[in-house]
């Protein structure tokens, strides 16, 4: 007894994270965001297609979580101590500006403790993870 050969195509999901990173004023790691505990930071990024086309879908989103790094200063930012504290991603915290094609998270970071060393992480729906890092003082 002999089978038919079966044939399957396969397509892999991967969005272009554009510029390989967060936009300013959010400096890439190595880069150090340094601020005050409690403030607000517009987080934003570009997400393009295969086909270069800008992508505007929230739900590519699948999560945004905070991790505290365990060490005392000078932050080395991979020592993350702590369970990943998730962040919403609804009402006005998430969206989607057309007019620049741009992704807006805005976080308001932890005031308590205060200061420390925090690691902002981005998930999205290709499985790719994205990080800033953050010094509180």
């Amino acid at each position: 007894m002999s089978s038919a050969p079966v044939t399957r195509s396969i397509s892999v999901v991967a969005y272009d994270f554009v510029g390989a990173g967060f936009l300013p004023p959010i400096l890439n790691p190595p880069g150090i965001n340094r601020g005050k505990p409690g403030s607000q930071y517009p987080i934003k990024w570009q997400l393009k297609d295969a086909n270069g086309r800008f992508i505007s879908d929230l739900t590519t989103v699948t999560g945004v979580f905070y991790l505290r790094d365990g060490t005392a200063t000078p932050c080395d930012f991979v020592h993350a101590s702590g369970p990943a504290i998730p962040l919403s991603t609804g009402g006005t915290v998430l969206r989607y500006d057309s007019k620049n094609n741009q992704f807006v998270y805005n976080w308001t970071t932890p005031s308590t403790p205060p200061g420390g060393c925090y690691i902002f992480q981005l998930f999205l729906s290709d499985g790719s993870m994205h990080e800033a890092w953050f010094q509180l003082f």
